[in-house]
This record gives structure tokens, sequence and C-alpha cells, in this order.
């Protein structure tokens, strides 16, 4: 899709992805070394009494699911900018899913366009676990296709 294709309001779906233990555990010893994500004893005596998953790997493992239906396609040229709240805790076991909305889109040039997307993440009891918002440029299409 092409800039002039997107509009305010659209929305891409995540579906559900599990939260694996041991593809949490390994993201977490080889990204983040935070107790809190490696180490079973002292997140047994945390506020919530287990292992969380970084939030690097639970934004990684949702994008994943969006990416490859990205707002725009095979126009999508560059994101520029990404930001990340963590709202809730994730744990191995959890069964992620989310919305993606496209919520502003801006001229840039003739060439491209840049659209902001926020993505909500919820966990199987429809908490939101984490909100991303970012940019994408887009490729308008080009003068003589219109």
């Amino acid at each position: 899709m092409y800039f002039e294709d997107l509009n305010i309001g659209d929305v891409v779906v995540i579906e559900e992805r599990l939260v694996e233990e041991e593809e949490m555990l390994a993201f977490a010893y080889r990204y983040n070394g935070a107790p809190c994500h490696t180490n079973k004893e002292l997140a047994a005596k945390s506020r919530v009494g287990r292992i969380t998953a970084p939030g690097a790997f639970t934004f990684s493992l949702m994008w994943g699911g969006y990416a490859p239906t990205v707002f725009g396609g095979e126009h999508e040229i560059a994101g520029t900018y990404l930001n990340i709240t963590y709202k809730g805790p994730v744990f191995a076991g959890d069964r992620l899913h989310g919305t993606v909305t496209l919520y502003d889109k801006v001229d840039r040039n003739k060439y491209n366009g840049e659209i902001f997307v926020r993505m909500k993440v919820y966990n199987q009891n429809d908490e939101v676990v984490l909100i991303s918002e970012s940019n994408d440029i887009i490729m308008r299409r080009p003068q003589e296709e219109k």
C-alpha cells in the first residue's frame, strides 16, 4: 500500500502469541541479565513472585506478529521513532494478543509520507501489558500511477 491508501483509524490485529519460557529465558540471558528476568529464587521473593519477561522481549514478540503485515507493506521505507510503555508484567505461559492502530499521518514531500501507529498488547485476561508508539515512512504512489 502507498501512503495515499492508508487512513487514520486503520487497524491491524495481532493474533495470539504464546510466551514460551525457553525462548523468554534465552532472550533474557542474552540481552537483559537483570535478576528479575533470570533468577528464579530472587524473582520468587519479588512482589510478583516469579520471573517476568523482559519488556524488550514482549515488544519483539508482538512486533514480530505485526511486521509481516506492516502498514505500507513493500512501500514501507523505515521507522525512525519508537516509544514503549510497559503497563504490567508478562510471564511464561501468557497468551498475548494486540492491535496496531494508525492514529496520524503527515505529508513529508512528493516522494513519501509519515504514519504514526500505536500498538496495544493485552494478556489472556485482556489486561493491557504494553503500549508502543512509532512511525513509518511510506512511499507515495509514483506520479505516473495517480
